[in-house]
């Protein structure tokens, strides 16, 4: 099975918004951390992860990868009506995880506004910070890459 893509829309260098309706943040760190936004166009769903919201960037830097829309309504709907199993969401979002496609793009967005003020495909050979985005800092290597700098080597 072929994995989960960003529609063209979504995977577009001149993406400049990103529809994320409230019930699809799944973690919040002063705006969205985890979140399932979907497309204005063809309303295909994406997942949204925090890379990098380093206090000295203007902007926050995040990855944004493909999926499924059936995977999407299905994490929806198990975790809309809540659980005894207080283990339940954390398995759920596991899944979730598990089922989303390679983080194809970096998103550079406002946190105030929200707005997408640089959209990219990821660099070939930039390997993003794995482990919860609570851990997660991108090096200063990295960084320069996403920002239009050359890699050091």
């Amino acid at each position: 099975m072929p994995a989960a893509a960003l529609c063209a829309h979504l995977a577009s260098d001149e993406l400049r918004e990103l529809a994320i309706p409230e019930e699809c943040v799944l973690e919040a760190f002063h705006g969205p951390a985890l979140a399932l936004p979907r497309c204005r166009d063809c309303g295909r769903p994406a997942l949204l992860e925090l890379v990098d919201a380093s206090p000295e960037r203007a902007s926050r830097l995040y990855s944004l990868a493909g999926l499924e829309p059936r995977d999407a309504e299905l994490f929806l709907r198990n975790t809309r009506h809540g659980s005894c199993d207080l283990a339940r969401r954390a398995r759920e979002l596991q899944a979730l995880l598990a089922c989303a496609g390679p983080r194809e793009r970096l998103l550079a967005i406002d946190p105030a506004t929200r707005q997408v003020l640089r959209a990219a495909a990821r660099p070939a050979g930039l390997l993003l910070p794995t482990g919860p985005w609570r851990e997660r800092r991108l090096g200063a290597r990295e960084a320069r890459a996403f920002d239009g700098g050359a890699p050091e080597t």
